[in-house]
């Protein structure tokens, strides 16, 4: 649909945007707070933000590679410095007030790694089947691995074999 005036519609909703953007701000933010002022950030990356519609909350997501329990109790601890960088750097009628969150994602995958990791079937206890890693021009017919003449799957032999000669050759490789 496009807007009046005659210009193509907006790629993104106006929150989306806005989303990107407290990304931004929170993160660069962070990493000048974990640089200078609390250790327990060091670790820490914003992952994501989800403004609801009204853009009165927005709920930050991070990931640390550090103590989840620290990281959470030194966002909370830095929430208002975070509020006030916000405030200074993003141009908005309202500033949202910033809620923290691990991303569930990031939680999800290291429970399907833990999983894994210890799953008694480890992968050298699977047995190997060749037939599951055949390359497509391999005919297990002739055992050689080579593509059969005719079939077009016929490759270029080494560099200079059925090469031009010569900036006015134009014969191909089969031309002879």
């Amino acid at each position: 649909m496009a807007r009046p005036g005659g210009s193509t519609p907006r790629r993104y909703q106006r929150t989306d945007r806005l989303n990107e953007l407290l990304r931004e701000v929170v993160a660069d933010e962070l990493e000048r707070i974990g640089d200078d002022v609390d250790e327990r950030l060091r670790l820490a990356t914003i992952t994501g933000v989800r403004t609801v519609s009204d853009l009165a909350v927005a709920t930050v997501y991070y990931s640390t590679l550090g103590d989840e329990a620290e990281t959470a109790a030194g966002l909370e601890a830095q929430r208002h410095r975070l509020q006030r960088a916000v405030a200074a750097q993003v141009r908005a009628r309202r500033t949202p007030v910033l809620k923290f969150r691990a991303d569930p994602g990031i939680l999800a995958g290291r429970q399907v790694d833990a999983l894994l990791r210890d799953h008694p079937a480890r992968q050298d206890e699977v047995p190997f089947d060749p037939t599951l890693y055949r390359l497509p021009d391999d005919d297990p017919a002739d055992g050689d691995g080579k593509p059969e003449p005719g079939s077009g799957d016929e490759r270029r032999g080494p560099v200079g074999e059925g090469a031009p000669d010569g900036p006015g050759d134009t014969r191909g490789p089969l031309d002879g």
